[in-house]
Protein backbone atom coordinates (compact mmCIF):
# COMPACT_ATOMS: atom_id res chain seq x y z
CA UNK A 1 0.00 0.00 0.00
CA UNK A 2 1.10 3.40 -0.99
CA UNK A 3 1.80 5.82 1.48
CA UNK A 4 -1.03 8.44 -0.16
CA UNK A 5 -3.50 5.20 0.30
CA UNK A 6 -2.86 4.48 3.83
CA UNK A 7 -3.13 8.04 4.62
CA UNK A 8 -6.66 8.33 3.15
CA UNK A 9 -7.76 4.60 4.38
CA UNK A 10 -6.73 5.99 7.81
CA UNK A 11 -8.74 9.21 7.67
CA UNK A 12 -12.05 7.32 5.96
CA UNK A 13 -12.17 4.88 8.35
CA UNK A 14 -12.47 7.39 11.49
CA UNK A 15 -15.00 8.51 10.35
CA UNK A 16 -16.95 6.21 8.16
CA UNK A 17 -19.56 4.86 10.37
CA UNK A 18 -21.23 7.49 11.64
CA UNK A 19 -21.17 9.11 7.61
CA UNK A 20 -22.77 5.93 6.72
CA UNK A 21 -25.44 6.43 9.75
CA UNK A 22 -25.79 10.02 9.42
CA UNK A 23 -26.09 9.50 4.81
CA UNK A 24 -29.28 7.34 5.39
CA UNK A 25 -30.90 9.81 8.02
CA UNK A 26 -30.23 12.48 5.77
CA UNK A 27 -31.67 11.48 2.46
CA UNK A 28 -34.80 13.52 2.62
CA UNK A 29 -33.90 16.38 0.39
CA UNK A 30 -31.18 18.38 2.72
CA UNK A 31 -27.89 19.13 1.41
CA UNK A 32 -25.75 16.95 4.01
CA UNK A 33 -26.93 13.98 2.34
CA UNK A 34 -24.24 13.43 0.67
CA UNK A 35 -22.21 12.46 3.63
CA UNK A 36 -22.70 7.98 2.65
CA UNK A 37 -20.12 5.71 3.60
CA UNK A 38 -17.18 5.94 1.11
CA UNK A 39 -15.98 3.10 -1.28
CA UNK A 40 -14.61 0.18 0.53
CA UNK A 41 -10.70 0.47 1.52
CA UNK A 42 -8.08 -1.83 1.22
CA UNK A 43 -8.63 -4.91 3.21
CA UNK A 44 -6.75 -7.89 4.92
CA UNK A 45 -4.84 -9.80 2.14
CA UNK A 46 -7.77 -11.52 0.76
CA UNK A 47 -7.61 -15.69 0.16
CA UNK A 48 -6.93 -15.96 -3.40
CA UNK A 49 -7.38 -19.41 -5.51
CA UNK A 50 -5.35 -22.04 -4.19
CA UNK A 51 -2.66 -22.20 -7.55
CA UNK A 52 -1.13 -25.69 -6.23
CA UNK A 53 -4.82 -27.36 -7.05
CA UNK A 54 -6.46 -25.26 -9.69
CA UNK A 55 -3.56 -22.92 -11.13
CA UNK A 56 -5.98 -19.82 -10.06
CA UNK A 57 -8.07 -20.27 -12.95
CA UNK A 58 -11.75 -19.53 -12.60
CA UNK A 59 -13.94 -20.27 -15.78
CA UNK A 60 -17.00 -18.04 -15.63
CA UNK A 61 -20.69 -19.58 -15.67
CA UNK A 62 -23.20 -18.70 -18.46
CA UNK A 63 -26.99 -18.09 -18.00
CA UNK A 64 -28.90 -21.57 -19.69
CA UNK A 65 -30.92 -20.19 -22.51
CA UNK A 66 -34.42 -19.90 -22.19
CA UNK A 67 -34.52 -18.64 -25.95
CA UNK A 68 -37.01 -20.69 -28.48
CA UNK A 69 -37.74 -20.20 -32.15
CA UNK A 70 -40.51 -17.71 -32.45
CA UNK A 71 -43.01 -17.08 -35.50
CA UNK A 72 -43.94 -13.01 -33.97
CA UNK A 73 -41.67 -10.25 -33.53
CA UNK A 74 -41.97 -9.75 -29.51
CA UNK A 75 -42.09 -5.73 -28.24
CA UNK A 76 -41.82 -4.96 -24.87
CA UNK A 77 -42.80 -0.97 -23.70
CA UNK A 78 -40.86 0.02 -20.32
CA UNK A 79 -42.54 3.70 -19.16
CA UNK A 80 -40.26 5.71 -16.24
CA UNK A 81 -41.49 8.65 -15.19
CA UNK A 82 -39.27 11.57 -15.12
CA UNK A 83 -40.31 15.53 -14.36
CA UNK A 84 -38.15 16.92 -17.44
CA UNK A 85 -38.39 14.15 -19.87
CA UNK A 86 -36.72 16.24 -22.70
CA UNK A 87 -33.83 16.31 -21.44
CA UNK A 88 -30.53 15.26 -21.37
CA UNK A 89 -30.10 13.05 -25.10
CA UNK A 90 -28.17 10.59 -23.20
CA UNK A 91 -29.26 7.05 -21.60
CA UNK A 92 -30.98 6.62 -18.30
CA UNK A 93 -29.29 4.48 -15.73
CA UNK A 94 -31.68 1.70 -16.64
CA UNK A 95 -31.31 1.41 -20.29
CA UNK A 96 -27.46 1.84 -19.47
CA UNK A 97 -27.53 -2.29 -17.96
CA UNK A 98 -29.31 -2.93 -21.16
CA UNK A 99 -26.56 -1.21 -23.60
CA UNK A 100 -23.18 -1.92 -21.73
CA UNK A 101 -21.23 -5.21 -20.92
CA UNK A 102 -19.07 -6.13 -17.95
CA UNK A 103 -16.16 -8.08 -17.92
CA UNK A 104 -18.47 -10.16 -15.79
CA UNK A 105 -21.62 -10.05 -13.70
CA UNK A 106 -22.57 -11.52 -9.99
CA UNK A 107 -26.04 -12.71 -10.02
CA UNK A 108 -26.82 -10.84 -6.44
CA UNK A 109 -29.32 -14.08 -5.55
CA UNK A 110 -26.53 -16.64 -5.57
CA UNK A 111 -23.47 -14.60 -5.49
CA UNK A 112 -22.46 -16.67 -8.30
CA UNK A 113 -20.11 -15.45 -11.15
CA UNK A 114 -21.64 -15.21 -14.87
CA UNK A 115 -19.32 -14.24 -17.89
CA UNK A 116 -19.87 -11.21 -19.90
CA UNK A 117 -16.73 -9.77 -21.93
CA UNK A 118 -14.57 -12.38 -19.96
CA UNK A 119 -14.86 -16.15 -20.10
CA UNK A 120 -12.34 -16.71 -17.76
CA UNK A 121 -10.44 -15.32 -14.77
CA UNK A 122 -6.64 -15.92 -13.76
CA UNK A 123 -4.84 -14.91 -10.39
CA UNK A 124 -1.28 -14.11 -11.79
CA UNK A 125 -0.23 -12.95 -8.37
CA UNK A 126 -3.06 -11.63 -5.43
CA UNK A 127 -2.44 -7.99 -6.52
CA UNK A 128 -2.36 -9.09 -10.49
CA UNK A 129 -5.43 -10.44 -12.17
CA UNK A 130 -5.91 -11.68 -15.87
CA UNK A 131 -9.40 -11.44 -17.94
CA UNK A 132 -9.51 -13.85 -20.96
CA UNK A 133 -11.63 -12.15 -23.54
CA UNK A 134 -14.50 -13.94 -24.94
CA UNK A 135 -13.73 -14.37 -28.94
CA UNK A 136 -16.13 -13.32 -31.37
CA UNK A 137 -17.84 -10.50 -29.45
CA UNK A 138 -18.80 -6.86 -31.09
CA UNK A 139 -19.49 -3.67 -29.94
CA UNK A 140 -22.83 -1.81 -31.25
CA UNK A 141 -22.65 -0.73 -34.70
CA UNK A 142 -22.65 3.16 -34.42
CA UNK A 143 -25.86 3.97 -36.62
CA UNK A 144 -28.25 1.95 -39.06
CA UNK A 145 -25.71 2.95 -41.79
CA UNK A 146 -22.65 1.04 -40.54
CA UNK A 147 -22.25 -2.64 -40.89
CA UNK A 148 -18.35 -2.63 -39.71
CA UNK A 149 -17.78 -4.89 -36.80
CA UNK A 150 -15.84 -3.53 -33.81
CA UNK A 151 -14.20 -6.33 -32.22
CA UNK A 152 -14.50 -6.57 -28.19
CA UNK A 153 -11.13 -6.81 -27.69
CA UNK A 154 -8.23 -6.78 -25.11
CA UNK A 155 -6.80 -3.25 -26.04
CA UNK A 156 -10.18 -1.34 -26.18
CA UNK A 157 -11.04 -2.61 -23.18
CA UNK A 158 -7.56 -1.55 -21.66
CA UNK A 159 -8.06 1.83 -23.72
CA UNK A 160 -11.54 2.06 -21.72
CA UNK A 161 -10.49 1.48 -18.41
CA UNK A 162 -7.48 3.58 -19.23
CA UNK A 163 -9.40 6.14 -19.14
CA UNK A 164 -11.78 5.39 -16.37
CA UNK A 165 -8.46 5.56 -14.25
CA UNK A 166 -8.13 9.62 -14.77
CA UNK A 167 -11.37 9.71 -13.43
CA UNK A 168 -12.34 10.43 -9.88
CA UNK A 169 -13.67 6.99 -9.16
CA UNK A 170 -11.83 5.37 -6.00
CA UNK A 171 -11.95 2.09 -7.62
CA UNK A 172 -10.03 3.21 -10.88
CA UNK A 173 -7.70 5.65 -9.00
CA UNK A 174 -6.51 3.70 -5.55
CA UNK A 175 -6.87 0.47 -6.20
CA UNK A 176 -5.85 -0.13 -10.18
CA UNK A 177 -2.06 0.48 -10.61
CA UNK A 178 -1.71 -0.38 -13.97
CA UNK A 179 -3.94 -1.90 -17.18
CA UNK A 180 -2.43 -3.56 -19.83
CA UNK A 181 -3.75 -5.67 -22.82
CA UNK A 182 -2.09 -8.63 -24.05
CA UNK A 183 -2.34 -11.04 -26.83
CA UNK A 184 -3.52 -14.85 -26.26
CA UNK A 185 -3.72 -17.57 -28.13
CA UNK A 186 -7.02 -19.14 -26.58
CA UNK A 187 -8.99 -15.84 -28.05
CA UNK A 188 -8.62 -14.20 -30.92
CA UNK A 189 -9.94 -11.12 -28.05
CA UNK A 190 -6.78 -11.41 -25.80
CA UNK A 191 -6.55 -10.49 -22.56
CA UNK A 192 -6.86 -7.66 -19.85
CA UNK A 193 -4.44 -7.65 -16.89
CA UNK A 194 -5.27 -5.61 -14.22
CA UNK A 195 -2.05 -4.99 -11.77
CA UNK A 196 -3.65 -3.59 -8.26
CA UNK A 197 -1.68 -1.44 -5.52
CA UNK A 198 -2.40 -3.58 -3.37
CA UNK A 199 -4.29 -6.61 -2.24
CA UNK A 200 -8.09 -5.82 -2.52
CA UNK A 201 -10.98 -8.26 -1.46
CA UNK A 202 -13.45 -6.58 -3.46
CA UNK A 203 -11.80 -6.42 -6.97
CA UNK A 204 -14.47 -8.93 -8.47
CA UNK A 205 -17.60 -6.94 -7.44
CA UNK A 206 -16.42 -3.45 -8.14
CA UNK A 207 -15.48 -4.64 -11.86
CA UNK A 208 -18.76 -6.36 -12.16
CA UNK A 209 -20.20 -2.96 -10.75
CA UNK A 210 -21.55 0.43 -12.71
CA UNK A 211 -17.92 1.59 -12.59
CA UNK A 212 -16.56 -1.57 -15.01
CA UNK A 213 -19.50 -0.95 -17.87
CA UNK A 214 -17.53 -0.88 -21.27
CA UNK A 215 -17.39 1.27 -23.89
CA UNK A 216 -15.85 1.60 -27.38
CA UNK A 217 -14.38 4.47 -28.73
CA UNK A 218 -16.89 5.87 -30.84
CA UNK A 219 -20.25 7.27 -30.23
CA UNK A 220 -23.93 6.15 -31.31
CA UNK A 221 -25.34 8.29 -34.15
CA UNK A 222 -27.84 11.08 -32.78
CA UNK A 223 -26.76 10.38 -28.73
CA UNK A 224 -23.89 11.59 -26.52
CA UNK A 225 -22.77 7.59 -25.57
CA UNK A 226 -20.41 5.86 -26.76
CA UNK A 227 -21.36 2.66 -28.12
CA UNK A 228 -21.49 -1.27 -26.06
CA UNK A 229 -21.84 -4.59 -26.36
CA UNK A 230 -24.82 -5.35 -23.90
CA UNK A 231 -27.90 -7.30 -24.94
CA UNK A 232 -29.47 -4.35 -26.60
CA UNK A 233 -28.44 -1.68 -29.31
CA UNK A 234 -29.99 1.79 -28.52
CA UNK A 235 -31.47 4.25 -31.22
CA UNK A 236 -32.57 7.56 -30.03
CA UNK A 237 -36.17 8.21 -31.84
CA UNK A 238 -37.04 11.45 -29.62
CA UNK A 239 -34.85 12.83 -26.78
CA UNK A 240 -37.51 11.47 -24.26
CA UNK A 241 -38.15 7.68 -26.20
CA UNK A 242 -35.38 5.39 -26.69
CA UNK A 243 -36.04 2.49 -29.32
CA UNK A 244 -33.42 -0.30 -27.79
CA UNK A 245 -32.54 -3.28 -30.64
CA UNK A 246 -31.26 -6.54 -29.54
CA UNK A 247 -28.04 -7.24 -30.21
CA UNK A 248 -27.73 -10.11 -32.28
CA UNK A 249 -24.70 -11.11 -30.68
CA UNK A 250 -25.85 -11.85 -27.42
CA UNK A 251 -28.35 -14.66 -27.83
CA UNK A 252 -28.03 -17.33 -30.71
CA UNK A 253 -29.04 -15.98 -34.06
CA UNK A 254 -32.53 -17.40 -35.19
CA UNK A 255 -33.46 -17.48 -31.65
CA UNK A 256 -33.70 -14.15 -30.46
CA UNK A 257 -36.21 -13.59 -27.76
CA UNK A 258 -37.60 -10.17 -27.08
CA UNK A 259 -36.45 -8.03 -30.22
CA UNK A 260 -37.23 -4.30 -29.48
CA UNK A 261 -38.08 -2.46 -26.36
CA UNK A 262 -39.16 1.40 -26.54
CA UNK A 263 -37.96 3.57 -23.68
CA UNK A 264 -40.14 6.33 -22.47
CA UNK A 265 -39.87 8.85 -20.03
CA UNK A 266 -43.02 10.31 -19.18
CA UNK A 267 -43.97 13.81 -17.83
CA UNK A 268 -46.92 13.71 -14.69
CA UNK A 269 -49.61 14.52 -17.33
CA UNK A 270 -49.04 11.62 -19.09
CA UNK A 271 -48.73 9.20 -16.33
CA UNK A 272 -51.59 10.16 -14.80
CA UNK A 273 -53.26 9.18 -18.69
CA UNK A 274 -52.51 5.44 -19.01
CA UNK A 275 -51.20 5.10 -22.03
CA UNK A 276 -53.36 2.49 -24.84
CA UNK A 277 -51.16 0.04 -25.89
CA UNK A 278 -51.36 -3.41 -27.11
CA UNK A 279 -47.62 -3.96 -26.47
CA UNK A 280 -46.86 -5.43 -23.16
CA UNK A 281 -45.31 -3.08 -20.82
CA UNK A 282 -43.80 -2.44 -17.71
CA UNK A 283 -43.96 0.43 -15.38
CA UNK A 284 -41.01 1.50 -13.53
CA UNK A 285 -40.77 3.49 -9.72
CA UNK A 286 -44.41 4.76 -9.55
CA UNK A 287 -48.35 2.50 -9.69
CA UNK A 288 -49.99 3.00 -13.30
CA UNK A 289 -53.38 5.35 -11.91
CA UNK A 290 -55.93 2.76 -13.67
CA UNK A 291 -56.48 -0.41 -12.48
CA UNK A 292 -55.27 -3.41 -15.09
CA UNK A 293 -55.66 -7.00 -14.48
CA UNK A 294 -52.89 -7.89 -16.63
CA UNK A 295 -50.54 -5.92 -14.64
CA UNK A 296 -48.18 -7.86 -11.67
CA UNK A 297 -46.98 -5.99 -8.85
CA UNK A 298 -43.36 -7.07 -8.49
CA UNK A 299 -41.54 -6.08 -4.94
CA UNK A 300 -38.19 -6.28 -3.96
CA UNK A 301 -36.25 -5.34 -0.56
CA UNK A 302 -34.53 -1.60 -1.45
CA UNK A 303 -31.86 0.13 0.20
CA UNK A 304 -32.95 1.81 3.61
CA UNK A 305 -33.31 0.10 6.51
CA UNK A 306 -34.88 1.49 10.00
CA UNK A 307 -33.53 0.35 12.94
CA UNK A 308 -33.58 0.98 16.52
CA UNK A 309 -29.87 1.27 18.33
CA UNK A 310 -29.22 0.62 21.94
CA UNK A 311 -26.38 2.68 23.70
CA UNK A 312 -24.59 0.29 26.17
CA UNK A 313 -22.60 2.13 28.70
CA UNK A 314 -18.98 0.03 28.16
CA UNK A 315 -15.32 0.95 28.49
CA UNK A 316 -15.28 0.77 24.66
CA UNK A 317 -17.58 3.86 24.15
CA UNK A 318 -15.40 6.46 25.71
CA UNK A 319 -15.89 8.39 23.17
CA UNK A 320 -19.51 8.98 23.39
CA UNK A 321 -22.17 10.01 26.18
CA UNK A 322 -22.75 6.76 27.72
CA UNK A 323 -26.57 4.57 27.80
CA UNK A 324 -28.76 3.62 30.56
CA UNK A 325 -26.80 0.94 32.51
CA UNK A 326 -29.91 -1.35 32.19
CA UNK A 327 -28.64 -2.15 28.39
CA UNK A 328 -25.32 -3.80 29.62
CA UNK A 329 -27.66 -6.80 30.39
CA UNK A 330 -28.27 -9.05 27.21
CA UNK A 331 -31.77 -9.53 28.99
CA UNK A 332 -32.78 -5.99 28.52
CA UNK A 333 -31.96 -5.67 25.10
CA UNK A 334 -34.35 -8.82 24.74
CA UNK A 335 -36.65 -7.64 26.37
CA UNK A 336 -37.12 -3.95 23.79
CA UNK A 337 -36.62 -6.37 21.00
CA UNK A 338 -39.53 -8.54 21.67
CA UNK A 339 -41.80 -5.43 22.71
CA UNK A 340 -42.20 -3.83 19.29
CA UNK A 341 -44.36 -5.18 15.96
CA UNK A 342 -42.13 -4.76 13.24
CA UNK A 343 -45.33 -5.73 10.74
CA UNK A 344 -47.23 -2.36 11.77
CA UNK A 345 -43.83 0.22 11.41
CA UNK A 346 -43.44 -2.29 7.84
CA UNK A 347 -47.05 -1.20 6.98
CA UNK A 348 -46.83 2.42 7.71
CA UNK A 349 -43.62 2.75 5.82
CA UNK A 350 -45.25 0.05 3.10
CA UNK A 351 -41.96 -1.65 3.56
CA UNK A 352 -41.22 -5.20 4.05
CA UNK A 353 -40.84 -7.12 7.23
CA UNK A 354 -37.23 -6.51 8.13
CA UNK A 355 -33.79 -8.27 7.05
CA UNK A 356 -30.68 -7.86 9.34
CA UNK A 357 -29.30 -5.93 6.49
CA UNK A 358 -30.50 -4.85 2.79
CA UNK A 359 -29.51 -4.39 -0.35
CA UNK A 360 -28.89 -5.34 -3.88
CA UNK A 361 -27.27 -8.40 -2.80
CA UNK A 362 -29.81 -11.17 -1.89
CA UNK A 363 -27.98 -13.93 -2.09
CA UNK A 364 -26.26 -12.42 1.31
CA UNK A 365 -29.34 -11.86 2.99
CA UNK A 366 -31.10 -13.85 6.03
CA UNK A 367 -34.25 -13.90 4.50
CA UNK A 368 -37.20 -13.41 7.01
CA UNK A 369 -38.07 -17.02 7.19
CA UNK A 370 -34.93 -18.04 8.48
CA UNK A 371 -35.15 -14.84 10.52
CA UNK A 372 -38.77 -15.93 11.35
CA UNK A 373 -37.87 -19.51 12.55
CA UNK A 374 -35.27 -18.82 15.48
CA UNK A 375 -37.78 -16.28 17.15
CA UNK A 376 -34.99 -13.52 17.90
CA UNK A 377 -36.93 -10.98 16.50
CA UNK A 378 -40.51 -11.80 16.89
CA UNK A 379 -42.77 -9.52 18.75
CA UNK A 380 -43.84 -11.21 22.18
CA UNK A 381 -44.75 -9.63 24.92
CA UNK A 382 -45.01 -12.16 27.64
CA UNK A 383 -41.03 -12.77 26.47
CA UNK A 384 -40.77 -9.05 26.84
CA UNK A 385 -41.90 -8.84 30.51
CA UNK A 386 -40.71 -12.03 31.50
CA UNK A 387 -36.81 -10.47 30.82
CA UNK A 388 -37.92 -6.82 32.60
CA UNK A 389 -39.17 -8.67 35.80
CA UNK A 390 -35.71 -10.66 35.26
CA UNK A 391 -33.40 -7.44 35.23
CA UNK A 392 -35.27 -5.67 37.82
CA UNK A 393 -36.60 -2.66 35.86
CA UNK A 394 -37.85 -0.26 37.62
CA UNK A 395 -40.02 1.89 35.27
CA UNK A 396 -36.51 4.51 34.37
CA UNK A 397 -37.41 6.92 31.41
CA UNK A 398 -35.16 5.24 28.45
CA UNK A 399 -34.85 8.51 26.66
CA UNK A 400 -35.64 8.20 22.55
CA UNK A 401 -33.53 9.84 20.09
CA UNK A 402 -35.53 10.39 16.53
CA UNK A 403 -35.26 13.33 13.54
CA UNK A 404 -38.03 16.14 14.37
CA UNK A 405 -39.35 15.28 10.71
CA UNK A 406 -42.04 13.36 8.92
CA UNK A 407 -41.96 10.24 8.69
CA UNK A 408 -39.92 10.01 11.82
CA UNK A 409 -42.12 11.52 13.63
CA UNK A 410 -44.78 8.90 12.91
CA UNK A 411 -42.72 5.83 13.23
CA UNK A 412 -41.18 7.30 16.63
CA UNK A 413 -45.27 7.77 17.52
CA UNK A 414 -45.69 3.63 16.94
CA UNK A 415 -42.43 2.39 18.35
CA UNK A 416 -42.99 4.57 21.46
CA UNK A 417 -46.49 3.79 21.78
CA UNK A 418 -45.86 0.07 21.44
CA UNK A 419 -42.85 0.13 23.83
CA UNK A 420 -45.01 2.08 26.17
CA UNK A 421 -48.00 -0.62 25.98
CA UNK A 422 -44.74 -3.15 27.12
CA UNK A 423 -44.04 -1.81 29.83
CA UNK A 424 -41.48 0.87 29.35
CA UNK A 425 -41.19 4.40 30.00
CA UNK A 426 -40.66 6.27 27.01
CA UNK A 427 -38.90 9.77 27.21
CA UNK A 428 -38.86 11.23 23.28
CA UNK A 429 -35.68 13.36 22.37
CA UNK A 430 -36.31 15.22 18.93
CA UNK A 431 -33.16 16.25 16.95
CA UNK A 432 -32.81 18.79 13.57
CA UNK A 433 -31.00 16.51 10.88
CA UNK A 434 -28.67 18.89 11.08
CA UNK A 435 -27.17 17.83 14.48
CA UNK A 436 -27.73 14.03 14.02
CA UNK A 437 -23.79 13.35 13.31
CA UNK A 438 -22.83 15.65 16.44
CA UNK A 439 -25.57 14.00 18.45
CA UNK A 440 -24.57 10.74 18.19
CA UNK A 441 -21.81 11.22 19.82
CA UNK A 442 -22.54 14.12 22.38
CA UNK A 443 -26.05 13.90 23.57
CA UNK A 444 -27.27 11.64 26.22
CA UNK A 445 -29.87 9.33 24.79
CA UNK A 446 -29.97 5.74 25.35
CA UNK A 447 -32.13 4.09 21.69
CA UNK A 448 -32.41 5.91 18.80
CA UNK A 449 -34.64 5.43 15.87
CA UNK A 450 -32.71 5.63 13.15
CA UNK A 451 -32.99 5.05 9.11
CA UNK A 452 -29.22 3.68 7.67
CA UNK A 453 -28.92 4.43 3.79
CA UNK A 454 -27.77 2.93 0.82
CA UNK A 455 -24.85 -0.02 1.93
CA UNK A 456 -22.11 -0.55 -0.29
CA UNK A 457 -21.50 -3.61 0.64
CA UNK A 458 -23.22 -6.51 2.94
CA UNK A 459 -19.89 -6.32 5.05
CA UNK A 460 -20.16 -2.57 5.51
CA UNK A 461 -23.36 -3.31 6.09
CA UNK A 462 -23.39 -5.62 8.89
CA UNK A 463 -20.67 -3.40 10.93
CA UNK A 464 -23.37 -0.87 11.78
CA UNK A 465 -24.39 -4.01 14.74
CA UNK A 466 -21.12 -4.08 16.39
CA UNK A 467 -17.32 -4.36 16.06
CA UNK A 468 -14.27 -4.45 18.37
CA UNK A 469 -12.43 -3.32 15.96
CA UNK A 470 -11.60 0.28 16.79
CA UNK A 471 -8.92 1.29 14.51
CA UNK A 472 -11.63 0.84 11.80
CA UNK A 473 -14.90 1.56 13.42
CA UNK A 474 -13.64 3.88 16.07
CA UNK A 475 -16.85 6.08 16.49
CA UNK A 476 -19.80 3.09 16.85
CA UNK A 477 -22.06 4.68 19.11
CA UNK A 478 -23.41 1.17 20.76
CA UNK A 479 -21.01 -0.37 22.22
CA UNK A 480 -21.83 -3.89 21.67
CA UNK A 481 -19.06 -6.17 20.38
CA UNK A 482 -18.32 -10.11 20.17
CA UNK A 483 -15.47 -11.77 19.19
CA UNK A 484 -17.20 -14.73 17.24
CA UNK A 485 -19.08 -11.97 15.04
CA UNK A 486 -15.89 -9.75 14.64
CA UNK A 487 -13.75 -12.82 13.01
CA UNK A 488 -16.62 -13.88 10.94
CA UNK A 489 -16.82 -10.10 9.54
CA UNK A 490 -12.86 -10.15 9.34
CA UNK A 491 -12.83 -13.92 7.36
CA UNK A 492 -15.50 -12.12 4.95
CA UNK A 493 -13.60 -9.25 4.52
CA UNK A 494 -10.09 -10.79 3.38
CA UNK A 495 -12.11 -13.60 1.04
CA UNK A 496 -12.57 -12.72 -2.92
CA UNK A 497 -14.82 -14.91 -3.84
CA UNK A 498 -18.42 -13.87 -3.99
CA UNK A 499 -19.82 -17.07 -2.78
CA UNK A 500 -17.37 -17.89 -0.41
CA UNK A 501 -18.35 -14.32 1.13
CA UNK A 502 -21.99 -15.00 1.35
CA UNK A 503 -21.39 -18.15 3.08
CA UNK A 504 -19.71 -16.21 5.84
CA UNK A 505 -22.27 -12.88 5.96
CA UNK A 506 -25.05 -15.68 6.47
CA UNK A 507 -23.12 -16.87 9.15
CA UNK A 508 -22.61 -13.90 10.75
CA UNK A 509 -26.27 -13.01 10.50
CA UNK A 510 -26.76 -16.58 12.42
CA UNK A 511 -24.48 -15.55 15.19
CA UNK A 512 -26.32 -11.96 15.72
CA UNK A 513 -29.17 -13.56 16.19
CA UNK A 514 -27.96 -15.36 19.26
CA UNK A 515 -25.94 -12.41 20.76
CA UNK A 516 -28.61 -9.88 21.21
CA UNK A 517 -26.72 -6.91 19.65
CA UNK A 518 -27.11 -3.51 20.40
CA UNK A 519 -28.71 -2.78 16.76
CA UNK A 520 -32.50 -4.68 16.20
CA UNK A 521 -33.62 -3.96 12.45
CA UNK A 522 -37.60 -2.56 12.20
CA UNK A 523 -38.53 -2.88 8.68
CA UNK A 524 -37.02 -2.14 5.58
CA UNK A 525 -37.76 -0.11 3.08
CA UNK A 526 -39.50 -1.47 -0.71
CA UNK A 527 -39.06 -1.01 -4.41
CA UNK A 528 -41.92 -2.17 -6.59
CA UNK A 529 -42.46 -2.44 -10.88
CA UNK A 530 -45.33 -3.11 -12.63
CA UNK A 531 -45.44 -5.59 -15.29
CA UNK A 532 -47.28 -7.01 -18.24
CA UNK A 533 -48.21 -10.49 -16.98
CA UNK A 534 -46.82 -11.81 -20.61
CA UNK A 535 -43.22 -10.67 -19.94
CA UNK A 536 -41.17 -13.61 -19.44
CA UNK A 537 -37.84 -13.85 -17.54
CA UNK A 538 -37.64 -10.74 -15.88
CA UNK A 539 -36.71 -10.78 -11.82
CA UNK A 540 -37.59 -7.30 -10.21
CA UNK A 541 -35.55 -8.75 -6.87
CA UNK A 542 -32.29 -9.61 -9.28
CA UNK A 543 -31.60 -5.81 -9.29
CA UNK A 544 -29.46 -4.72 -12.20
CA UNK A 545 -28.07 -8.33 -13.16
CA UNK A 546 -32.07 -8.24 -14.72
CA UNK A 547 -30.52 -6.17 -17.42
CA UNK A 548 -27.20 -7.06 -17.51
CA UNK A 549 -27.31 -10.99 -18.30
CA UNK A 550 -31.21 -12.16 -17.78
CA UNK A 551 -32.43 -9.52 -19.99
CA UNK A 552 -30.74 -11.71 -22.99
CA UNK A 553 -33.91 -14.04 -21.78
CA UNK A 554 -36.83 -12.13 -21.45
CA UNK A 555 -39.33 -12.60 -23.79
CA UNK A 556 -43.42 -12.15 -24.20
CA UNK A 557 -44.99 -15.09 -23.35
Amino acid sequence: MNKSQSTKESNVSRKAFLRYLVGGALMLGISACNNLLPHPQKLPTPKTPDTSTNKGHYGLSQIPSRSKKLTLPQFLTINQPSDEPSLPLVLDSFENSLVYERLFTVDPRTSSLVEGAAVQIEWIQPNTVNFLVKPNNFFHPTSPDTSELLPVSSTMIAEDFNIKSHSKSFFWNEIVNSINDIPDARSSNGTVQLMLNGTYSYLLNDLSSASGEIRSPYRYQGLSERSGSGPFTPVLLKSDVHSLVRNPYSAPLGKSLLEQIIFQKLDSSQWLDQLPSRIPTIWLNREPSEEDSDLIKDTRSADSLWILGMRIPTASTDKVTPGNAFLKDSRMRKALTHAFDGESIAKYIGGLPATLITGPYPGDILSTEQIASTGSLAFNRHLTSDYLDAVGYDGEPLRLLHLNLEPYLTVMSILKSQLQAAGFVIEPVPISPQRLGETLTTTSFDIALLKIGPQHSPNQALRIYGTSNQERDLHNPWGFSSPVFDTILEDAASTVLPTERARLHLKAQKALLDLAPAVVPLATESSSIWRDSRVGGYDHNAYDYNQTSLSKNWHIA
